[in-house]
């Protein structure tokens, strides 16, 4: 190969790997600012098995709440005995999600082009987690039909209505009056509230079959509304498949009809019985004046294909452990993240960056081959780590960096001239600026030549 040849190949290796360190220390010391809205898709593809962790989740609360009697007692061990359940069950695999006002969200992993939908019963004069929510569902390309309703009309119907249906009545167990917590003026008031019934608010009111996201804050009505978990309740006989529930539970202070003790034997009751059942898992429980929970239906198959391409993706990514270490998968995930907008890279200019960053050295022109092979669709991690595997089995720029090196060394001096690493390094290639280039010869340079062992040091730090 001719020396003209040796500066090109040199130049081409280099300039890569150079650029490589660019990224890599701009991804490590410069603070991620991206939006919250990516970054929360950061858990799409996380190992997950719905049937041992639920499993494993409800085997750990049995243990921890089950042979509690005492209402109060229960009441205080909840969050945290569940709390350390998640934990050991690994929930967080499902790709659980918290939005603002502490919701709690699975997001969809398929590619069904049907309406999502999200009803809130109780809107509570502010809509940031519903807002938080469409947001990102709006990255993920999924439409969301949302339907708020509300006794307090006031505030609820103008912030609502803005990007869904609101409807100026409570919603309860059954249709009636209920003594609730209203807001008003900033404060909260005991009255009479008249509600419609759930069913009839559901079934004919709004016509669904199907629930993605049930939001409760009924403001201490929500006690009535536990029935509705029942296995085989009301929603079940009429065939309606609720998959996501985010619920307060009120309690208000003790007075002479001890109040507390009431609510709390109802609730402890209500999560027994979930447990016994082995339809719903509660997780994410958490305790700020009032109780938080959020629910998750396992036994739905229609609830279970939010995961479903998830668990596909896993099964493709179970084959990737024979070529990667889970460590180096867990790493290749974060760069893929840093670079990929809602879950996926959309171009080849993204996938030629997350390589880089990870040290690949592909040309422009395997970049694009790849994005050819996707058809041009945007590219999954599944994909991505396919790609890398690719690109593991390429040469190793470092090793080809040493042979540039000494195919152009004719003296046998193992330097370079400085002035000659400059002009490759401006006029040929992926060009560098002036800046770069004086940055770089800053650490290797020494008396106006390039020592090689320097060079390479520097790059292979």
């Amino acid at each position: 190969m001719s020396s003209s040849n040796r500066l090109l190949q040199f130049l081409a290796i280099f300039s890569v790997v150079f650029v490589f360190f660019k990224i890599y220390y701009k991804i490590h010391d410069t603070p991620k600012n991206g939006d919250s809205d990516d970054s929360d898709q950061d858990s799409w593809f996380l190992v997950s098995n719905k049937t041992e962790i639920f499993d494993n989740w409800r085997e750990c609360v049995k243990l921890k709440l089950m042979g509690l009697e005492d209402p109060v007692e229960f009441w205080k061990q909840f969050v945290d005995s569940t709390r350390k359940c998640d934990e050991e069950a690994q929930i967080s695999k499902l790709g659980v999600t918290e939005l603002e006002e502490q919701k709690i969200v699975i997001f969809p992993k398929n590619e069904d082009e049907n309406n999502h939908n999200l009803i809130t019963l109780g809107v509570g004069q502010s809509t940031i987690g519903e807002e938080s929510y469409q947001r990102k569902m709006q990255k993920l390309n999924k439409n969301v039909d949302f339907f708020g309703a509300d006794s307090t009309v006031d505030k609820n119907s103008e912030i609502y209505s803005k990007f869904g249906k609101f409807f100026p009545f409570a919603v309860a167990r059954h249709p009636g009056f209920t003594n609730s917590s209203i807001e008003k003026n900033g404060e909260l008031i005991d009255q009479n509230v008249a509600h419609v019934d759930i069913l009839y608010f559901l079934k004919d009111i709004l016509n669904v079959q199907k629930i993605d996201n049930l939001w409760i804050d009924a403001e201490g009505a929500e006690y009535e509304l536990f029935e509705i978990f029942d296995k085989n309740g009301v929603l079940d006989q009429n065939d309606i498949e609720l998959c996501q529930v985010n619920m307060e539970i009120h309690i208000s202070e003790e007075g002479e009809d001890n109040t507390n003790s009431e609510k709390q034997k109802i609730f402890m009751e209500f999560v027994k019985k979930i447990i016994e059942e082995k339809k719903y898992g509660i997780f994410k429980a958490s305790e700020n004046l009032h109780m938080k929970i959020y629910l998750f239906n396992f036994e739905s198959e229609y609830c279970w294909t939010v995961l479903k391409e998830q668990r596909n993706r896993i099964e493709e990514l179970g084959e990737m452990t024979e070529f990667f270490s889970q460590k180096q998968i867990d790493e290749i995930r974060e760069c893929f993240n840093f670079y990929a907008t809602g879950g996926v890279l959309k171009t080849s200019s993204q996938l030629r960056c997350a390589l880089r960053s990870l040290g690949y050295s592909p040309t422009a022109a395997k970049t694009q081959e790849y994005y050819k092979k996707q058809n041009k669709k945007p590219i999954e991690f599944a994909n991505f780590l396919d790609i890398c595997k690719d690109e593991q089995n390429s040469p190793d720029p470092l090793t080809e960096i040493i042979k540039a090196l000494s195919g152009l060394d004719r003296n046998k001096t193992r330097a370079m001239p400085s002035r000659e690493l400059a002009a490759i390094l401006s006029q040929v290639g992926e060009r560098m600026s002036p800046e770069e280039i004086k940055y770089l010869l800053s650490k290797v340079e020494v008396n106006g030549m390039v020592p090689h062992q320097a060079l390479i040091e520097y790059i292979s730090r």
